[in-house]
């Protein structure tokens, strides 16, 4: 004859660390999509065109990145809203309040003199 104990500590213990993973994964799926792509492209405001290597960072954090070849760049930002500094060597540092932005305008930075 065969038997089965039935233990329901062993039973509440798997359910607890289910119900732990499963609310792991559903915070850090809510944290992914929290984030916000603002995209967008440096220029010379003096003859438009592209300036790489323009450092494009959120203020008062490390996140940044750098403008490309062409002068886009793409930054994924923890929250919809904040600062970007944008600067480049020989050229005027400037300041953009973004809001729930996906994209933004061309980005003209003024020769430093």
């Amino acid at each position: 004859m065969i038997t089965f104990k039935f233990n329901i500590d062993n039973q509440t213990t798997f359910m607890r660390k289910i119900a732990v993973i499963l609310s792991v994964l559903l915070c850090s799926t809510a944290a992914v999509f929290a984030q916000v792509t603002i995209k967008g492209k440096v220029m010379d405001s003096k003859d438009g065109s592209p300036l790489s290597g323009a450092s494009i960072k959120l203020k008062g954090s490390s996140q940044g990145t750098s403008s490309g070849a062409d002068g886009s760049f793409f930054l994924d930002l923890p929250k919809k809203e904040g600062v970007l500094e944008i600067s480049l060597v020989g050229f005027a540092s400037q300041e953009i309040k973004v809001s729930n932005a996906g994209a933004l305008a061309n980005i003209n930075l003024n020769q430093d003199l």
